[in-house]
């Protein structure tokens, strides 16, 4: 880990306090600069402090993982308290129980939950007594998980519970309590629904069979094919291809189960060489096989290094889409018809342009990543995710050979539905370490508030206080004001400056804000830090 001299002058940091107007920072010695403990103390006290009631709870929120995972589970019980969003205190008490439970205390475990299920039961939603349903059940504590979900106000909820719950003891091996649970405690209606979601449960744990024999009691044919076709992934998924072929043969959807079959052929195919992979694909019938054997065959050409050849298979997988067309499916993530096909396969030129830059052709890299740039920009916004997907593969391709300034350019022509914060923090971040603060800080200006901001801005931070710009990341974070939307940024900087050695720096900061949010998160990314040292050493 890289250290700097560990600190700074005491009286030259209370003196540059005093002249910027900020709050008198109180002496406090080395050891307790480089103490974890001390640091949570300080969060602690902060949050205390804290006036907005939403803004005290996300922060005690925090303050409650980051005390209990440090072993003080008596404060970690007290920050609880001020939480005041349900979803966050049922969260909170639930990591709680869970850690005293690995600390050997099952019993002071069993009442965080306990607590954790009573939050749940006043909270009007959907969401609240899952988190606590699936943590008894993890626990071996069916009879806790029935009781609350019986305690449930609503028939939707106990109904959607008890679903959960036949779910979960079906992947345990439990079908019998499983079976139980359908037949006693849900209405007729829910019984089929029930035994997919048992299959899909048992299918995850790899419990084959018992997958095998809830398909066959399932009416629906959709319903099988999914357990059949989730069969098929986790057993490839586990280097079991070859026995996942039955499964595929089971689906009553063409075009699933020809997909699944080349799940199947890409995974067969791994050991293959190009020969023999060029063989197979003489004798492949169907789109999804093709496409699966050229997969396999361009990752070991891109491997190999052979770029002409790499680039042939991405044509001859174009042309395979355009010789066998299919129909355009929508779903909520877009929609994905044979020009989005076409889109996903022309974006592999980026791997040739990785190839290239690593050979010393720039140029030659640069036209590729311009090819794909031409695609997404002509691939409509109605592609929804597989637009997002190309948009950011894009840039990150950019950033991975080091063309900072050609992924900015690439995000400023884009114009996409989604939030670009956390792009827009990674090129900053890097036009920053390549020394480039002033660019870097002009793209950082463009993160706006919204999901993903806060850690975009802390990783720009990060990036400039590892660059020696204390001033600068000071600057950057007063767009964020008090801390209460962004906390992430604010733990970031507070982790950073605690990795570099430079505590004292971060006490005074830490005295010239004036938000007790932004403060606390602040000493909780340092006490993170400094709690982890001594394993990372």
């Amino acid at each position: 880990m890289r250290r700097t001299s560990r600190f700074l002058a005491l009286g030259l940091l209370l003196s540059a306090g005093a002249a910027l107007g900020a709050e008198p920072v109180p002496a406090v010695g080395p050891e307790q600069l480089q103490s974890a403990a001390w640091w949570r103390g300080q969060a602690v006290e902060h949050a205390q402090k804290i006036a907005d009631a939403d803004a005290r709870g996300r922060t005690h929120y925090n303050l409650v993982y980051c005390l209990a995972r440090a072993g003080d589970f008596k404060t970690a019980r007290s920050a609880t308290g001020p939480i005041n969003d349900p979803q966050l205190r049922i969260y909170a008490l639930d990591f709680l129980a869970n850690e005293l439970r690995k600390n050997g205390d099952k019993k002071a475990g069993q009442a965080e939950l306990r607590q954790a299920a009573e939050v749940a039961l006043g909270w009007d939603s959907n969401f609240g007594y899952s988190h606590v349903i699936r943590t008894y059940l993890d626990w071996g504590q069916p009879d806790e998980a029935i009781a609350l979900a019986e305690r449930l106000p609503k028939v939707f909820y106990r109904n959607n519970a008890f679903q959960d719950i036949a779910a979960a003891l079906a992947g345990q091996g439990k079908l019998d309590r499983a079976h139980d649970v359908v037949k006693n405690r849900l209405p007729p209606q829910w019984e089929e629904t029930s035994w997919l979601m048992m299959a899909e449960a048992c299918t995850d744990k790899l419990r084959i069979d018992d997958a095998s024999a809830l398909a066959s009691r399932l009416t629906k044919k959709e319903y099988q094919d999914r357990v059949y076709n989730r069969l098929v992934q986790a057993l490839v998924k586990d280097g079991k291809a070859a026995e996942a072929g039955a499964f595929a043969d089971r689906i009553s959807d063409p075009v699933l189960r020809a997909t699944a079959k080349g799940i199947i052929a890409t995974k067969l195919a791994e050991k293959l060489d190009v020969k023999t992979l060029r063989a197979r694909l003489d004798q492949a019938a169907t789109r999804e096989k093709k496409l699966a054997l050229y997969e396999m065959l361009f990752k070991k050409l891109i491997e190999t290094g052979k770029v002409e050849d790499a680039e042939a298979a991405i044509e001859s997988m174009i042309k395979t889409i355009q010789d066998t067309p299919r129909e355009a499916q929508s779903s909520k993530f877009g929609l994905f018809d044979d020009a989005g096909a076409i889109a996903a396969m022309r974006s592999k030129y980026l791997s040739t342009a990785a190839v290239l830059a690593k050979q010393g052709d720039q140029e030659g890299s640069r036209r590729r990543i311009d090819q794909v740039r031409d695609v997404a920009l002509h691939l409509p916004d109605s592609a929804g995710l597989a637009k997002i997907m190309l948009v950011q593969n894009l840039v990150i391709a950019e950033l991975q050979i080091g063309d900072i300034h050609g992924a900015r350019i690439t995000l400023d022509q884009l114009e996409t539905n989604f939030p670009k914060s956390s792009l827009e923090g990674r090129i900053a971040a890097g036009l920053i370490k390549s020394g480039d603060v002033k660019s870097g800080l002009e793209v950082a200006q463009r993160i706006t508030p919204s999901v993903g901001a806060g850690m975009a801005l802390g990783a720009v931070a990060s990036a400039l206080l590892e660059a020696g710009e204390l001033k600068a990341a000071k600057t950057l974070l007063q767009k964020v004001g008090d801390g209460r939307d962004d906390v992430e940024a604010f733990e970031a900087a507070g982790q950073t400056l605690a990795e570099l050695g430079k505590t004292a720096e971060l006490h005074q900061w830490i005295g010239e804000l004036k938000s007790e949010t932004a403060r606390a998160c602040m000493c909780i990314g340092a006490a993170e830090t400094l709690q982890s040292e001594p394993e990372r050493r």
